[in-house]
């Protein structure tokens, strides 16, 4: 994954932090080069891939306060687009 961030879109980005997290596996390199991706795209990336992106984060314990605020205003400004449930 890690060769591959600069090409990924949100969905990949998402995908490959939830699949290392999903096994507890924190890589360092990989989670710094998403981090700074996200942080630079986080408003063109759709709800659901931010909030993967965010989760995996959490779950691996890895922080990143610059990635966090640009999701949290990436959700803001689509919340109009969320559905209800």
């Amino acid at each position: 994954c890690l060769d591959k961030t600069g090409e990924m879109n949100g969905q990949n980005l998402a995908n490959c932090t939830w699949a290392f997290a999903t096994l507890r596996v924190g890589n360092a390199p990989l989670f710094d080069a998403v981090a700074k991706i996200m942080t630079k795209n986080a408003g063109s990336y759709a709800q659901q891939n931010l909030t993967n992106t965010a989760w995996a984060f959490a779950k691996v314990q890895i922080k990143k306060p610059e990635m966090m605020t640009a999701i949290s205003v990436g959700v803001q400004q689509k919340a109009h687009e969320m559905p209800a449930q």
